[in-house]
């Protein structure tokens, strides 16, 4: 008669038996579970190193224009509007949304460019490369639900990009990156001061001059 010992160690047999056998199944399946979940890779609408850009002009359809350049040291400088000093930070802060442009849905080329903006574009933004190339970008209207900008990079297939981040950008044609220059202000004591003027004493008149009476001597 077997002994109840070697039913007990006869069960775990079997039972390690079988998860040796489904374990390639169950590992197929959590692999395939990992991979359909798999978070896609974020693109964007301008693969460059900011240090490659020699200067940027953005333009409206109304010919509004800004333009930025890097002087000798590689520091940002404004072009357009000429004659400004430029506020690095802002400037600084705009190309950086530029390049930071995530697309959010590739169109299929056979999308008519006029009917979303592009054909004439709404603005026009110029990359001047430092290896002699330029990189063209047209920005047309915003997405139905307004949560995105068709673009196209070149001849590139039209894109949609996250239209926050190029407002952004954008915001510079209207508010250039142009430092400003706080306006002296003058105290209300001093202009109170400027504004008295000093009266001269009147010395007075010989015809003031009291005369003491004269006395009748006996």
């Amino acid at each position: 008669m077997i002994r109840r010992t070697t039913w007990i160690i006869l069960a775990i047999f079997v039972i390690l038996l079988g998860v040796v056998w489904a374990f390639p199944s169950i590992k197929g399946k959590l692999s395939a579970s990992t991979k359909a979940t798999a978070t896609p890779e974020t693109k964007f609408l301008v693969n460059l190193d900011e240090k490659n850009i020699q200067s940027l002009h953005a333009e409206d359809r109304a010919g509004k224009v800004v333009g930025l350049g890097r002087d000798a040291n590689g520091v940002w400088t404004l072009l357009k509007p000429p004659g400004k000093q430029i506020d690095l930070a802002a400037a600084e802060s705009g190309v950086t949304q530029l390049l930071s442009l995530p697309i959010t849905l590739t169109l299929e080329p056979a999308f008519d460019p006029a009917s979303i903006g592009l054909n004439p574009a709404a603005y026009t933004i110029t990359l001047d490369l430092m290896d002699g190339k330029k990189m063209v970008i047209k920005v047309g209207k915003l997405t139905s639900i307004k949560n995105g900008y068709y673009t196209q990079l070149d001849d590139g297939p039209v894109t949609v990009v996250n239209n926050y981040s190029l407002d952004a950008f954008l915001n510079m044609l209207d508010h250039p990156p142009v430092l400003e220059t706080p306006t002296p202000t003058v105290s209300a004591t001093a202009t109170l001061t400027d504004n008295l003027t000093t009266t001269p004493a009147i010395p007075p008149s010989p015809s003031s001059t009291v005369t003491p009476a004269a006395t009748n001597q006996p």
